[in-house]
C-alpha cells in the first residue's frame, strides 16, 4: 500500500533509507486529526510496511519445535564427540605413537612471519576477545552483589538435600548402626559416630530418597523390555526435578527476593511510562521513553565506573582492607559524576535534532529537549545511589540497601502520580523534576541512615579523609577494572540500540512502540535474572562443595522452573492482550501495534528465559567466556543481521524485529542447552576446586555456624529431636532464625558436657569438625557483627571502642541500636550502667572498667546476658 500523504518539510532517517533502499514505497508523514499540539496522535498514520500476518508466529513455533527436536540428537552426539576426546586422551597418557608425535611436532608453534591474512585474522580473533572478555566482567559485575549475597547466604545453611519429612522423629545421628539413621557420606571418609564430614555427596539408604543415576530395585526387576527400561527412568528423573524438595525451596527462597527487587523497578517504570502516557499525552510519552532509550547508550557506558564498587570493593572487603573499600568508592562516584555531566552538555544539545532524525515531529522534540536535561541530572544522582547500595552490599547489608531500591523506585511512582492529580498543567519537565527530588531525597537518607547505624565507620577515611585520585594505584586499577566494564555494558545495551534504529526506518509510529516495547521487555527480562541468579548461586555452591550430581540435579530444576515461571508469566501477559496497550497510550495506532506484537513477544519470552538461565548455568560451571561467546554471535550472527533484512529489506513491520529477536534466542538457548547437557560435571567440579584451592575463585564454606547440618531450615521446621538438641547447645528460636550463635558455639569440644556434646552430634558435628569449624579461628567462633572478619590488631580498620567486642553476643549486639536491643538485653545493659545515650554513642560505663571480682552478683548476671565470663572480661 502507498501513501498518497506528502512527506514532512524535514527530511527524517527513515525518509533516506526508504528513498535510496525500499523498492517498495515513496517516505511516509505523519497525518493528525487533532487541532491542539498537546495531544496529536497517529490516528491518520499511514504505515509504509508490509504486514506478514500470523507467518511470523507459525514459523517461530516451528523453529522452537525443530530446536527441541534436534536437542537430543545433538547431545548423544556432543557426548560421543567427548567420549572421543577422552579416549584419546587416555590413549596419550599411556604413551603416544610415533605419528602421534610427529603430527603433534608439525603442528606445533611455528616461528615464521605471519601473512598478511593470517595478519589481519590474529587481529580479529584478538579483538573478538577483548569485547568477549569486557562483556564478561560487565555481567560478572552486573550480577555479582545478587549472587555473592546469595553465596553467602547459602553459606550458612547446609546444603545437604534432606527433606524434612525424611527424618524420623526419633533419629539418632549419632548411632551408625541404627536402621532408621539417614547416614550421609562425605568423601568416603565416613564418621563412624555422625556419619558426616566434609567432602563429596552421597546419601545412603532412605526411603525418599531417589538415586538421579540409576533406578531402585524394583523398576530393575519390572524391566520388561529395553522401551521401558529407558522410559521409566526418564519418567522417574522428570519427576524427581519437578518434585518440591529442599533444594527447590533453596532455589525458590534466593529467587523470590531477587525477583521482588527486579520486578519493583521494572513495574515502576511502566507504570510510571502509562501514567504520563494517560497524563500528558503520547507525544509526552514518547519523548519520555525515547530520551531513556537514547541517553541509555552513555548510563550504560558510564555505570561501569559505578560496577566496580562490586568487584574492586568485594576484592578489598575479602582482604578486610576497609580504607582501601571506601577509596573505591569514592573514586567510582567522583569519575562516574566527572564523566556524566560532560554527556549531559553533549545530550543536552543534541536531543532536539536526534528526536527529528529518529522521525518525530517538533512538538516531540521540544519536550525531549527540555526534558533531557532534568533526566541526566536524575541518572547522575540515582548512579550515586546505587554505589551506596552495592557498598550495602558488600557489608552484608543487602536487605537495607534492597529497601533503599524498592522505597526509591514505589515513592518515585506515587510522587509523580501526586504531581500530576494536583496539578493539570504539570509537563513532562517538571515530572523529571519531581523524580529527580525522589533520587536526592533516597541518597541523602542512604547515607544519613547507613552513617547513624555506624555502617560506614570503617570505611569512612577512605571515603571522605582524602582525595583518592591521589592515590595512582587505586586509580590505576580502577581505570583497568572500569573501562572493560563500561565497554561490556555498551555492548550489552547495544543490540536494542540496534533495533531501535532499524524501528526508526520504518517510521515514527514503529519507533515509539518499539520504545514502549521496551519497558515490556525489561519486566520479562527482571524474572529471567532473577530466576538465573539464584539458579547460578546454587549450582556454583554445589560444583564449589564437591557435589556434582547435586550441581547437576539443581541445574535441571533450575530449567525447570524458569521455564513454569516463564509460562505462567507469558499467560498472565497474553490474557492481559485486552487490556495493557490501553493502559501503556492512548494512541490507537500504537496500541495495534502493540497487540499485534504480543503472540511473538510471549514466544520470545518462553526461549528468552530457558536461554538466559542456561547462560547464568554455564556462568557457574566457571565458562564465563563461554557463555557470553555464544550470546554475543547469535546477536551478532542471527538477530541483528535478520533485523536488518525484515526491516531495510522487506519492510515488513515490527513483528519482523521481533521475530529476530525469537529467532536469536532460540538458537541460543539451543546451544547453551546442549553445552549444558553434554558437561562433564564431574571434571567441572574438581576443576572448580582446584581453582577455589588456589585462591582463583571466592567460594564461601558451608556450615559457618553451629547449626550445622540443619542451617538450611527455620526453627519452626526443625525436628523435635533437633530443636531440643539446639535448646541444649543455648540456641532460642529467634537466635536460630537470624544466624546468630550462642555462647556455647565459642567453646571448645572438651569445654562441652556430654549432653551438649550429644547434641552437637545430633547438629552433625564429631569433635574434629568442631574445633576445626572454618568459623573458628584459634577454638573461638567469629562474631556476626560487620568487625567480625577485622583483626584485633588492625587499628586502621577497626574503631578502638569496638576492638574489645570478642564473643558472638557482644558482637552482635554492639552494631544495634538501643531500640533494636532485646528487652533482657537493655536490662542487662542498664545494670551495667550503659543508657541509651551512651550505648548508642558507644561510651563505656565505669563499670566496663573494673575487674570480674570487683563485679557485683548481679553485674556478673549482666555481664553473662552480654556474653562474658570472667576470662572474656578480664583479658578485654
Amino acid at each position: 500500500m502507498q501513501s498518497i500523504i506528502p512527506p514532512s518539510s524535514s527530511m527524517s532517517l527513515s525518509t533516506v533509507f526508504v528513498n535510496n533502499f525500499s523498492p517498495l514505497t515513496p517516505p511516509f508523514s505523519r497525518s493528525l486529526n487533532i487541532i491542539t499540539d498537546d495531544d496529536q496522535v497517529y490516528d491518520n498514520y499511514v504505515p509504509t510496511t508490509n504486514d506478514p500476518g500470523n507467518k511470523l508466529f507459525i514459523i517461530a513455533v516451528f523453529i522452537c519445535l525443530g530446536s527441541l527436536t534436534v536437542l537430543p540428537f545433538a547431545v548423544t552426539a556432543g557426548r560421543r564427540r567427548i567420549r572421543v576426546k577422552q579416549q584419546q586422551a587416555n590413549r596419550r597418557e599411556n604413551g603416544e605413537s610415533q605419528d602421534e608425535i610427529t603430527e603433534r611436532g608439525h603442528d606445533g608453534p611455528h616461528h615464521t612471519q605471519l601473512s598478511g591474512w593470517q595478519r589481519i585474522r590474529h587481529w580479529y580473533v584478538s579483538i573478538l576477545h577483548a569485547i568477549v572478555d569486557s562483556l564478561v566482567m560487565w555481567r560478572h559485575a552486573h550480577h555479582e552483589t545478587q549472587v555473592h549475597n546469595g553465596m553467602i547466604h547459602e553459606a550458612r545453611a547446609s546444603v545437604a538435600n534432606i527433606p524434612q519429612a525424611n527424618i524420623p522423629q526419633n533419629i539418632n545421628v549419632g548411632s551408625s548402626d541404627s536402621n532408621d539413621a539417614l547416614n550421609i557420606t562425605y568423601g568416603g571418609e565416613r564418621n563412624e559416630n555422625t556419619g558426616v564430614s566434609i567432602e563429596s555427596f552421597e546419601i545412603e539408604p532412605s526411603s525418599d530418597n531417589v538415586d538421579i543415576n540409576n533406578d531402585n530395585d524394583n523398576n530393575q526387576e519390572n524391566r520388561g523390555n529395553q522401551n521401558k527400561g529407558i522410559i521409566r527412568p526418564l519418567g522417574q528423573y522428570i519427576i524427581t526435578l519437578a518434585k518440591y524438595d529442599n533444594e527447590s525451596q533453596r532455589i525458590l527462597r534466593l529467587a523470590i527476593p531477587f525477583m521482588t527487587n527486579n520486578l519493583i523497578k521494572t513495574l515502576s517504570d511502566l507504570i510510571l511510562l502509562a501514567i504520563i502516557s494517560q497524563s500528558l499525552g503520547t507525544d509526552s510519552m514518547i519523548a519520555f521513553a525515547m530520551v531513556e532509550v537514547i541517553v541509555g547508550v552513555s548510563s550504560s557506558f558510564m555505570m561501569g565506573w559505578i560496577e566496580t564498587v562490586n568487584s574492586l570493593g568485594a576484592m578489598a572487603q575479602g582482604a578486610e582492607n576497609y580504607e582501601l573499600v571506601g577509596k573505591y568508592l569514592q573514586i567510582a562516584i567522583l569519575t562516574y559524576v566527572i564523566c556524566e555531566v560532560p554527556m549531559a552538555f553533549i545530550w543536552g544539545f543534541s536531543m532536539h535534532n536526534i528526536i527529528l532524525l529518529f522521525g518525530f515531529d517538533e512538538n516531540t522534540a521540544n519536550i525531549s529537549k527540555g526534558y533531557v536535561w532534568v533526566f541526566m541530572a536524575d541518572r547522575i544522582m540515582f548512579g550515586i545511589l546505587q554505589a551506596f547500595i552495592d557498598f550495602l552490599g558488600l557489608i552484608d547489608r543487602e536487605r537495607l540497601g534492597m529497601v533503599f531500591s524498592c522505597s526509591c523506585d514505589l515513592s518515585k511512582v506515587a510522587l509523580v502520580a501526586i504531581v500530576l492529580k494536583a496539578n493539570e498543567d504539570t509537563t513532562l519537565t517538571i515530572v523529571g523534576l519531581t523524580m529527580l527530588a525522589n533520587t536526592c531525597l533516597f541518597v541523602f537518607l542512604t547515607i544519613v541512615i547507613s552513617s547513624c547505624k555506624q555502617l560506614t565507620r570503617p570505611y569512612e577515611y577512605g571515603m571522605i579523609g582524602e582525595l583518592s585520585f591521589r592515590d595512582r594505584g587505586v586509580v590505576k586499577a580502577l581505570v583497568k577494572t572500569g573501562l572493560p566494564l563500561a565497554v561490556g555494558g555498551l555492548l550489552a545495551y547495544a543490540e536494542w540500540e540496534i533495533l531501535t534504529i532499524f524501528a526508526a526506518v520504518l517510521g515514527p509510529a514503529e519507533a515509539a512502540t518499539w520504545a514502549i516495547l521496551g519497558f515490556v521487555w525489561d519486566v520479562f527480562e527482571s524474572t529471567t535474572e532473577a530466576i538465573g541468579d539464584a539458579a547460578e548461586v546454587r549450582c556454583a555452591y554445589q560444583l564449589g562443595k564437591g557435589r556434582p550430581e547435586m550441581a547437576k540435579l539443581s541445574a535441571y530444576k533450575s530449567m525447570l522452573l524458569s521455564l513454569v515461571a516463564a509460562s505462567i508469566i507469558t499467560t498472565v501477559f497474553l490474557l492481559l492482550n485486552g487490556y495493557l496497550p490501553e493502559w501503556l497510550t492512548t494512541d490507537e495506532t500504537i496500541q495495534e501495534m502493540l497487540i499485534e506484537l504480543f503472540p511473538l513477544i510471549g514466544l520470545g519470552n518462553l526461549t528468552m528465559t530457558v536461554g538466559m538461565v542456561c547462560w547464568a548455568l554455564i556462568g557457574a560451571q566457571a565458562r564465563y567466556q563461554l557463555a557470553t561467546a555464544i550470546n554475543l554471535a547469535c546477536s551478532l550472527l542471527i538477530t541483528v543481521p535478520l533485523g536488518a533484512v525484515f526491516t531495510v529489506w522487506l519492510r515488513i513491520d515490527l513483528q519482523g524485529l521481533t521475530f529476530s529477536i525469537v529467532v536469536g534466542y532460540v538458537i541460543c538457548a539451543l546451544i547453551m542447552a546442549i553445552v549444558l547437557l553434554v558437561s562433564d560435571w564431574d571434571a567441572l567440579s574438581k576443576n572448580i576446586r582446584e581453582r577455589v584451592a588456589n585462591g582463583d575463585i571466592d567460594i564461601e564454606s558451608c556450615s559457618t555456624d553451629a547449626s550445622g547440618l540443619y542451617g538450611a531450615y527455620d526453627w519452626d521446621e526443625l525436628p523435635a529431636d533437633v530443636q531440643a538438641a539446639a535448646l541444649l547447645l543455648g540456641y532460642t528460636k529467634n537466635i536460630w532464625n537470624q544466624d546468630k550463635e550462642p555462647n556455647e558455639a565459642e567453646k571448645s569440644w572438651q569445654e562441652l558436657t556430654p549432653d551438649q556434646q550429644a547434641a552437637a552430634n545430633v547438629l552433625g558435628y564429631d569433635e574434629d569438625m568442631w574445633n576445626s569449624d572454618g568459623s573458628v579461628p584459634g577454638g573461638k567462633r567469629k562474631s556476626g557483627s560487620n568487625y567480625d572478619s577485622v583483626s584485633s590488631d588492625d587499628d586502621d580498620a577497626m574503631p578502638d571502642d569496638k576492638r574489645y567486642s570478642d564473643t558472638q553476643e557482644t558482637a552482635s549486639y554492639d552494631h544495634l541500636d538501643w531500640d533494636e536491643l532485646p528487652p533482657e538485653v537493655q536490662k542487662a545493659a542498664e545494670k551495667l550502667g550503659f543508657h541509651e545515650d551512651s550505648w548508642d554513642d558507644d561510651e563505656e560505663p565505669e563499670e566496663c572498667d573494673k575487674d570480674w571480682n570487683q563485679l557485683s552478683e548481679e553485674e556478673r548476671d549482666a555481664a553473662r546476658v552480654l556474653g562474658y565470663d570472667e576470662r572474656r572480661w578480664n583479658s578485654d
